[in-house]
């Protein structure tokens, strides 16, 4: 925490401070948790639902040790969290709500270097926006495609567009959400299985989460499995469950994981990560699942897949439009909203991560297009040769790796089945 608060203070002394709204959501959340009993902080019940699961400690000595950790979170965790929510409340009110930045000396430099270490190539903050533009217009037109088909309006705008397809479809809450991403998993790994050689351990366990999901990959010994958290604290359509799944689990992180666990590679690169090419691979499954047929019979769920797509894309346009063309935070909000039909709070939540997380966001489009683009090179390459089998054995093989290095593994891919 005092580390925290040093490089807090480092950043105000050049005056690189976070805008003080944002400021303010952190004091705030940081002072609900110091506000907390021992017994009541997520440090706790975690730690006691991980000491349930170890028969070989006696339950004397699980006892002892659940004691100590409230006292350790007591005396020393909650104390510090109440250092740092109080010096974050007296920042904020030091500081303006302008953001981006370009409004830094340096932040154009700054920028073109966060961009170079999320996407892992030479894209300038102009070439990403212009891209991102392009990705929105397209993802659209079929989207607009889609719905004709459908008989569904979308003159009102994608908000109300994808209101009604909740309504059509319905959502899923609690146990519903679990079971309903179990059933996705285990019909996702039949149908995409042939496009992989190889099949390595990919044992998943899908269990409650929070109002988002993710995937928490296993042990590397293989002694626990992979966790997939279910969006179970709010009410999820259904008609975005699918790409969701198919993106945090198989064939997306889940898979990827578990390759790299696999792979022939010394154990640290097992756990290195490019957010480029993990969150490229998990968007580029998204399609490979609609391409293998896993939306043949949902339209709705194909639907899903294309607004998660095109958030994407979108993210494209609006990190750059903050950080490098001067957006202002009400002009960010009102382009997602607008170009996603996503919900207003989710979609602020979205704007204030970009702001205090430069670049981030940009490497999930960047990472997918550049799969997809060295598939088309192959493709076009190997012609009736190319095998998609191979290629993904080529992708995913030497587990994560920068872009331009997954280049040079496809090219000698290309090279050795000439």
């Amino acid at each position: 925490f005092d580390e925290v608060i040093v490089r807090l203070a480092v950043s105000e002394s050049i005056g690189a401070t976070p805008p003080a709204f944002i400021l303010q959501e952190a004091a705030q959340a940081l002072q609900k948790t110091a506000d907390l009993q021992p017994g009541e902080t997520s440090y706790y019940t975690s730690f006691v639902d991980r000491l349930a699961s170890a028969p070989s400690i006696s339950e004397s000595n699980k006892r002892a040790l659940e004691t100590e950790v409230a006292h350790v979170i007591q005396s020393s965790v909650l104390p510090g969290y109440q250092r740092l929510a109080t010096y974050v409340a007296a920042q904020a009110a030091r500081a303006d709500d302008a953001i981006g930045v370009w409004r830094h000396e340096a932040g154009a430099d700054y920028y073109a270097h966060r961009l170079r270490k999320y996407t892992t190539t030479d894209l300038s903050a102009e070439e990403i926006h212009a891209l991102g533009l392009e990705e929105v217009s397209r993802i659209r037109s079929e989207i607009l495609d889609v719905t004709e088909d459908l008989v569904l309006e979308a003159q009102d705008g994608l908000k109300s567009l994808f209101e009604e397809l909740t309504q059509r479809t319905g959502t899923v809450t609690g146990q519903q959400s679990v079971d309903a991403c179990q059933e996705l998993i285990d019909g996702i790994a039949e149908r995409v299985r042939p496009a992989f050689h190889s099949w390595p351990d990919t044992d998943i366990v899908v269990v409650e989460g929070g109002t988002s999901a993710f995937f928490s990959p296993g042990a590397l010994d293989g002694s626990r499995p992979g966790m997939f958290y279910a969006p179970v604290a709010r009410e999820e359509p259904l008609f975005s469950l699918p790409t969701l799944t198919y993106h945090e689990a198989i064939p997306g992180h889940g898979l990827q994981t578990a390759y790299a666990y696999a792979a022939d590679i010394p154990i640290y690169r097992a756990g290195l990560g490019f957010t480029a090419y993990a969150e490229g691979w998990a968007l580029y499954s998204e399609r490979l699942a609609w391409e293998m047929g896993a939306y043949a019979n949902n339209a709705y769920g194909n639907l899903g897949r294309l607004q998660a797509e095109l958030f994407r894309a979108a993210r494209l346009v609006v990190d750059t439009g903050i950080h490098a063309k001067q957006w202002s935070y009400d002009r960010a909000v009102a382009y997602l909203q607008d170009n996603t039909g996503l919900d207003e709070a989710f979609v602020r939540q979205e704007v204030e991560r970009y702001i205090v997380d430069p670049g981030q966001a940009t490497a999930y489009k960047i990472g997918m297009l550049e799969m997809m683009r060295l598939r088309d090179h192959a493709q076009g390459v190997l012609e009736d040769a190319f095998d998609l089998a191979d290629f993904h054995q080529a992708v995913l093989e030497e587990g994560d790796v920068p872009l331009p290095i997954l280049e040079e593994l496809v090219e000698t891919y290309i090279s050795n089945m000439h």
